[in-house]
């Protein structure tokens, strides 16, 4: 995993900067708009927690 790190990511890597693309960030808006995830349902505690130390809680 690593070595892919160095040999592809790490070049690409510059100061410069890009240009403006729109129809790319209008892709990516759209793409980040639709990421969710789902909603959790139950308690928002659990039965065990009283039996642990508050400390381990922080």
């Amino acid at each position: 995993m690593l070595n892919l790190i160095w040999k592809y990511l790490l070049p690409a890597m510059t100061s410069e900067l890009l240009l403006d693309d729109a129809n790319s960030l209008k892709l990516l808006q759209s793409k980040l708009q639709s990421l969710n995830l789902p909603f959790i349902h139950g308690s928002t505690t659990s039965s065990i927690a009283k039996k642990c130390p508050k400390e381990a809680a922080h």
